[in-house]
């Protein structure tokens, strides 16, 4: 679960931007909003221009950088990458989880959608590994803790985490298995006027629609507009399409 986000350097993020989901206050006006210790949601309000579609690209960027999926619907559109303001040369993502009582921290800095720059994985503030390709010094890791058994070899053009994953059993439970969990269940979503658009868990075709229908979904989405939107229709599929069935008499 993300516990905390910060994001620097990243369009329109000169400044460093911080979501502290420990600081929940007093919510007892609203406490379907709460798990535990945590902000379980949380709605983000602002004018046009203000920032919302970068705070969600940025908080789901990990989606690709870890997690191994391609959609971009801007997200990594690279004249605006970096903030202009500043002239950053990095943009800086920093996310940290709660898993079973730890907290696991993962930070990475990249110099435009696709080049990685540095990153660092911890483990209740130890180090799992961490390398900074602007110092010169390498890779600097702790095997008890990365829990592999061969590290491979860093690179501008892909994270460690994604190497890792490609050439080693990945155990869920330690420190890169969180964030992996973390970053193959995130879902950006945006619903547009003409279509809907996402960033995660599939790689595939952005038509709400199209997937119920082809996977065969239509009714777990009724049951879920019936369950959770408290919306009572009859649906159908033809021919690829869904339509709402009304009697008349």
């Amino acid at each position: 679960m993300l516990i905390r986000f910060w994001v620097e350097g990243y369009r329109c993020f000169g400044k460093r931007l911080e979501l502290d989901l420990t600081d929940k206050k007093n919510y007892r006006f609203g406490v379907e909003c709460v798990r535990g210790d945590f902000l379980d949601k949380m709605v983000v309000i602002g004018s046009n221009n203000a920032g919302k579609t970068s705070l969600g690209f940025a908080m789901t960027d990990i989606v690709c950088t870890a997690g191994g999926f391609s959609k971009d619907i801007g997200q990594k559109n690279v004249e605006c990458f970096l903030n202009k303001d500043t002239e950053a040369d990095v943009a800086t993502f920093h996310y940290e989880l709660s898993h079973r009582g730890s907290i696991v921290t993962y930070e990475y800095s990249k110099s435009s959608p696709d080049d990685m720059v540095a990153e660092s994985l911890m483990l209740d503030r130890h180090l799992v590994y961490r390398y900074d390709l602007r110092d010169g010094k390498g890779l600097e890791y702790d095997p008890d803790r990365l829990r592999i058994r061969s590290i491979p070899n860093i690179g501008k053009d892909r994270s460690l985490i994604m190497r890792i994953t490609e050439s080693s059993f990945v155990d869920p439970d330690s420190a890169v298995g969180v964030v992996i969990s973390f970053a193959t269940h995130s879902l950006y979503y945006m619903a547009m006027w003409k279509m809907d658009v996402h960033i995660g868990l599939i790689d595939e075709e952005d038509n709400t629609e199209r997937y119920l229908v082809r996977n065969g979904l239509v009714p777990e989405f009724q049951s879920f507009l019936r369950d959770q939107c408290m919306v009572d229709i009859d649906l159908l599929s033809c021919e690829g399409n869904l339509l709402v069935k009304k009697s008349h008499g």
